[in-house]
């Protein structure tokens, strides 16, 4: 559970050391520099295994916030040897050597300076050496090839004949995504890997659209889902820091911007008031429901975490505050209440047997409606359409203590799951490990 001074001085704290490496940029290098040594030693070095047990492949798996997904790999893996590395620990050092706009992807990468590009590609070399001393990996396996700090070392790998092997975590496409982010994406940071794996044919035609050849593209299912046909791996609410004995309702925040295109953002178009909205809520309801637990899960890539701590800074014992990319799922099937909008979560909340409530309010949500993962146009979930709807429903559903779910909404769930998920039967997990095996032996031969 996050506790909110701690997080805040984070915040504050954060906000410090930007201020100091824009004041002493070489402060930024030599801290970023000690990370990756004392992060390799500790990671690759100190607890490499040279176990028999293992006759397969050697596996380096790139974590960005992939923890689920990671997880059900290795559930999966019978031979090969995995390890796995953070993105921020391991290439963190690619900060220093691009510009803020070509580390979002606003310029193509291609436009950077080949200086500072080639500079950074004499790291991306000593990394890759370093941990291959250790760990000689055959094959990298990274959630995307689009990251400014993950091209350069697919370079170097393609020079030394170590295929690289995208698992793509994003496969809800929206129908703004597949039109417009498509060609973003061809155009400033085309697809360099040497095989895709993807979640669904919907997210397939993406990446076609993206430019990438059909033969490269290997549908596979989405590997975190094999979690909600394994309940060994439940936890309880009480692993989880909760009480075994309080009903949860379970809240995904989110940021102001998600899936807005960047330049209507800019121009005031936004989430806000509908995010704050619910917050409140959630807040009054939390005070009228003291014996409720009231979970509000934060996105592991939220950009305004200090909003959302500053909407919660009264709130009561009740409402618990949670970060993190490897607990969604865990959460999920512990709740009695599910509420979203615009989250993966939510086509995984499917799976289960809870009451599920989309919020789709405000001139916004409307205006753009047409653009968004059509959640409110499957059946599967409740559209609430106002904070006082939200507010009456999240009330039925707690005073209804065992609710029921209208079997057209599970039928309607069950179609939708479909569409994004291939085949969601448990075994996606072994289906990624099988293709990045087979596509390793045929591009050996």
């Amino acid at each position: 559970m996050m506790k909110l001074p701690v997080e805040l001085m984070k915040i504050k704290l954060k906000n410090f050391l930007r201020r100091l490496i824009s004041v002493i940029p070489a402060f930024e290098y030599i801290v970023r520099l000690t990370i990756l040594y004392v992060y390799i030693y500790i990671t690759v070095v100190k607890n490499e295994s040279r176990s028999n047990k293992f006759s397969g492949l050697n596996i380096l798996i790139v974590n960005h916030h992939f923890d689920q997904d990671i997880r059900a790999i290795a559930d999966a893996n019978k031979v090969h040897r995995i390890k796995v590395v953070d993105h921020r620990k391991l290439f963190g050092l690619a900060n220093c050597f691009f510009t803020p706009a070509e580390r979002d992807g606003s310029v193509p990468y291609d436009k950077p300076k080949i200086k500072a590009r080639l500079n950074y590609r004499k790291q991306a070399k000593r990394i890759i050496s370093l941990v291959r001393r250790y760990f000689p990996f055959d094959v990298m396996v990274t959630p995307s090839d689009s990251f400014f700090w993950i091209r350069e070392v697919i370079y170097e790998l393609k020079e030394m004949k170590i295929p690289t092997i995208v698992v793509d975590k994003e496969g809800t496409i929206s129908p703004h995504s597949l039109r417009i982010h498509s060609l973003e994406v061809k155009e400033r940071f085309p697809f360099i890997s040497d095989k895709i794996l993807v979640w669904s044919e919907r997210q397939k035609e993406f990446w076609i659209r993206c430019g990438v050849e059909e033969k490269s593209i290997e549908v596979v299912g989405q590997p975190r889902s094999d979690f909600f046909f394994k309940k060994d791996k439940w936890k309880t609410k009480e692993e989880l820091g909760l009480s075994n004995e309080r009903r949860v309702v379970l809240f995904f925040t989110y940021d102001s911007g998600a899936y807005i295109p960047p330049e209507l953002f800019r121009g005031g178009f936004n989430w806000t008031e509908m995010r704050t909205e619910t917050h409140q809520v959630i807040k009054k309801l939390a005070q009228e429901y003291p014996e409720i637990d009231f979970v509000v899960k934060i996105h592991p890539q939220q950009r305004d975490v200090s909003s959302i701590l500053n909407d919660f800074s009264n709130a009561g014992h009740n409402i618990k505050l949670i970060r993190g990319s490897s607990i969604s799922n865990q959460l999920l099937v512990n709740s009695d209440i599910i509420i979203g909008f615009q989250t993966t979560a939510l086509l995984e909340a499917m799976f289960l047997q809870v009451p599920i409530l989309y919020t789709f309010w405000g001139n916004c949500v409307t205006e753009f409606a047409e653009e968004l993962i059509p959640f409110h146009k499957t059946g599967g979930v409740e559209i609430v359409r106002s904070a006082d709807e939200l507010r009456k429903k999240i009330k039925y559903y707690i005073d209804a203590q065992a609710p029921v779910i209208a079997p057209y909404a599970r039928e309607n769930a069950d179609k939708f799951i479909k569409d994004y998920f291939y085949m969601p039967n448990g075994h996606a997990g072994e289906r990624t490990l099988r293709a990045v095996e087979e596509f390793f032996v045929t591009s050996n031969e």
